[in-house]
């Protein structure tokens, strides 16, 4: 166990980062959505294989990251994050006509916090379909506190703002959760920077209607961005929210499209 802690721990190491693979004039209007928010150490590059399997199966992709190549956004936080998320999306939706409830998001580790904090504190449920959020620490996390002392210090703000006593972390758990919007959110049981019980949503979240905690075996912290097992989760449940996608007629013009 300790070894495969250290092998999640060395996942957040700067790497180098490829040149972005978003591009405006490839969204198609009549597609899905799927805006992919990363963790604090992730690059598009990390991205590549879940990206690759929503376009096989006919979505559009848009990648968001927090990258040491721009200071401002983790000098700011995940609030200033969240801005930015809510900025792209009036953007994308109005250059290409995407209608809300064509826009989903997928976020994966820290990047779950900023989807939610869209969500609830934003009114972005009124701008999206659902959430996904892939090991997401919703209770705080106190093992962040050792970014501190290593290369993560240039992300300090957004550290901070993970630790279970940061003012953002009371901010997202006490705000209420729009009673009629979809989120899901996945954790595992092989998960150990982010455990199944840091992963739990507040309880008055948990309770919504349309809000669906999923714990699985056998993915690291990493792995829900590149295992098979949490893309045909992540894909069943896109589809039981948006169920226009399972249409012949759609899933037709799909392939034609790609």
């Amino acid at each position: 166990m300790a070894i495969n802690f250290i092998k999640e721990l060395l996942t957040f190491l700067p790497g180098p980062v490829n040149q972005t693979e978003n591009c405006i004039s490839e969204l198609k209007p009549h597609r899905p959505l799927c805006i992919l928010l990363t963790g604090l150490s992730s690059s598009e590059r990390s991205l590549r294989i879940l990206r690759r399997r929503l376009m096989r199966d006919g979505y559009n992709v848009w990648i968001q990251t927090f990258l040491f190549q721009d200071p401002k956004r983790e000098l700011n936080g995940f609030e200033y994050a969240a801005k930015k998320l809510q900025k792209l999306i009036f953007h994308l939706k109005y250059n290409r006509e995407i209608s809300p409830s064509h826009v989903f998001i997928l976020a994966h580790s820290a990047g779950g916090l900023v989807g939610r904090y869209y969500v609830q504190v934003l009114g972005g449920d009124r701008e999206c379909q659902g959430l996904i959020t892939l090991a997401t620490p919703n209770q705080g996390l106190w093992i962040a506190s050792l970014g501190f002392f290593s290369h993560l210090i240039l992300k300090a703000k957004c550290l901070f703002d993970i630790l279970p006593i940061s003012p953002f972390m009371r901010k997202l758990n006490s705000t209420p959760f729009p009673k009629s919007f979809p989120m899901a959110s996945f954790s595992s049981t092989n998960d150990l920077l982010c455990p199944v019980q840091q992963s739990k949503l507040p309880l008055k979240i948990r309770n919504s209607p349309l809000v669906e905690e999923m714990v699985i075996e056998g993915v690291p912290h990493r792995g829900f961005l590149y295992q098979q097992k949490s893309y045909r989760l992540i894909k069943s449940w896109i589809e039981k929210t948006y169920p226009q996608i399972k249409e012949p007629s759609h899933v037709e013009h799909f392939k034609k499209s790609s």
